[in-house]
């Protein structure tokens, strides 16, 4: 890769320096902003046919799901990288916590209108952190709480992509109770509470064990490895699809080797330190907050553009909404590298 070199000295990643850059981290989550515009706008609207619907759909439900695993594991690696197993500091998850805790209050009010839907990722983070935490401070071992993570996760694949099995059960036992469950977790008020737990502490863990477990395997053995199970994560979407449907579509079987592959490639190519990831790094995470803020705008803007001029915009608002999303993006950071606005920074850092 132009510009990039492959890390060959066989250090394990914890043994960088405290204040090393991750460049790679921060372009995958960059991109990985776009995969969740992706995930809550239809890409391709106003035109019919087959194809098409599998096309939105492979977009929506499919490969676009990998986005929020990979911001799990990333916070994960990022906040225990500087952590010691055999100590935990307390403070950093402290620290961690209140942030995030303060970020969804901000965002909560800056999105009073709509566009909140986002923001659950902030509040399961909390208690995926919280709980692993506790569970490293106990002294669990890695083998425990991977086996206790994974069996979360596996509960949770009932609840949200793989709902449909549950409905089936219910239906042939006439367990009513197991369905109308899954229906309760399955909505607005339980959705922190339930991605936090059966996805969120999982794959936050797998950040965990980035950090203190060394992981070798060739580059090109991740690579292959990546798009082998991103085809996986397509095809699964599509399986469940078309035989026992579902309520959701963010916990997939196919997401822990997917994100595992996509996590080995971002932290092993080392990029040369540039300012541009930071500003990358710092426009994703605006975009992440303001994408359906955006779009919510749009829609009112393109229905009085039909209504009062007969201008159709509706096949364009995917496309618009990531244009000014990202200009909005890119304002709001340049606006809060002023002095006197600088506290703008505290919605995006």
């Amino acid at each position: 890769m132009k510009g990039s070199t492959i890390l060959t000295d066989r250090k394990t990643l914890f043994n960088y320096p405290k204040d090393y850059s991750f460049n790679g981290i921060d372009l995958i989550k960059f991109f990985c902003a776009y995969l969740v515009c992706m995930i809550h706008i239809t890409p391709i609207v106003g035109l019919e046919g087959k194809l098409i619907r599998y096309i939105n759909y492979a977009a929506q439900n499919g490969f676009s799901r990998i986005a929020v695993p990979f911001f799990f594991v990333a916070s994960g690696f990022l906040l225990f990288r500087k952590n010691d197993l055999h100590s935990i500091n307390l403070d950093r998850t402290k620290n961690y916590c209140h942030k995030m805790l303060i970020l969804l209050g901000l965002w909560t009010v800056i999105l009073f209108i709509g566009g909140q839907t986002q923001l659950w990722y902030l509040g399961g983070s909390v208690i995926a952190v919280v709980l692993l935490t506790a569970f490293l401070q106990r002294g669990y071992s890695f083998l425990k709480i991977g086996c206790l993570t994974g069996g979360i996760f596996v509960l949770g694949l009932l609840f949200d992509s793989y709902s449909g099995l549950v409905k089936i059960v219910s239906e042939r036992t006439g367990l009513s109770f197991l369905y109308d469950f899954a229906l309760f977790l399955n909505n607005d008020v339980t959705r922190t509470l339930r991605l936090g737990l059966f996805s969120g502490l999982l794959f936050i863990f797998i950040g965990i064990v980035y950090v203190y477990k060394p992981i070798k395997m060739k580059l090109w053995v991740s690579f292959v490895g990546f798009i082998l199970s991103m085809v996986a994560l397509t095809a699964e979407s599509f399986a469940i699809k078309h035989t026992i449907k579902s309520l959701d579509h963010n916990i997939y079987v196919s997401l822990i080797p997917a994100v595992f592959f996509l996590f080995y490639i971002a932290t092993h190519i080392k990029l040369k330190n540039r300012i541009i990831y930071k500003v990358l790094r710092e426009i994703g995470v605006l975009i992440f907050f303001t994408h359906l803020f955006v779009y919510k705008i749009l829609n009112l803007f393109s229905d009085w553009m039909n209504n009062y001029f007969n201008v159709n915009l509706t096949y364009f608002l995917f496309i618009l909404t990531l244009v000014l999303t990202t200009a909005l993006s890119v304002f709001v950071r340049r606006l809060s590298q002023k002095e006197k606005f600088s506290w703008i920074k505290r919605i995006y850092s």
